[in-house]
């Protein structure tokens, strides 16, 4: 598996079924690749646990809205190169993580460009099932899609007509892509 595949070849060998050919592994790898890539560009959203070192603009208030979710940790909040501590209690002066949200107390992210630095990793340690299952429909419908490139219908001796779905995605991965796709908090 490379870095940042979302499912395993044998999960999508055991999708597609038995009819596969021992030299279909490369081609499987790399649509794995590929499908994984496309899922995690369409939601915005990293999948699996990341670190994240980011600049956000101040608004001049006392929330701020973390791009990627879930939220697990973080680890340090700076307003224009000032590190703001952790509060300690509830109401102490610092920030609180709740959720993808930083709420600060006795402070405000001051207004400026850049000027809110926050480290924080989000993520999930494991895939989540319909994510799983989203990209290994993916990968099995272009594995079986390559045998009909351009074809949008095929008619076999005036007496059948196979039509062919000219979507990119089905419903079930849109929905799954809606599901994780990132917010836009701005």
């Amino acid at each position: 598996m490379s870095a940042g595949d979302l499912v395993s070849i044998d999960d999508v060998k055991a999708y597609l079924g038995g009819d596969l050919q021992s030299n279909d592994d490369s081609v499987l790898t790399r649509l794995i690749t590929a499908a994984s890539a496309f899922f995690t560009t369409a939601c915005g959203n990293p999948i699996l646990i990341q670190n994240h070192d980011e600049l956000y603009d101040g608004k001049g208030s006392t929330r701020l809205y973390l791009r990627n979710t879930p939220v697990l940790a973080v680890t340090s909040v700076a307003i224009d190169d000032i590190p703001i501590p952790a509060s300690i209690a509830v109401a102490d002066p610092g920030w609180v993580q709740n959720g993808n949200v930083i709420i600060l107390f006795g402070y405000w992210f001051k207004r400026g460009y850049a000027n809110v630095a926050v480290t924080y990793e989000a993520g999930y340690a494991m895939v989540p099932a319909d994510v799983a299952e989203a990209v290994i429909e993916l990968v099995g419908l272009r594995y079986r899609g390559k045998d009909r490139l351009g074809k949008a219908s095929e008619s076999m001796g005036g007496i059948a007509t196979t039509s062919y779905t000219q979507k990119d995605v089905s419903p079930f991965v849109q929905s799954v892509i809606t599901r994780y796709m990132r917010a836009n908090l701005a």
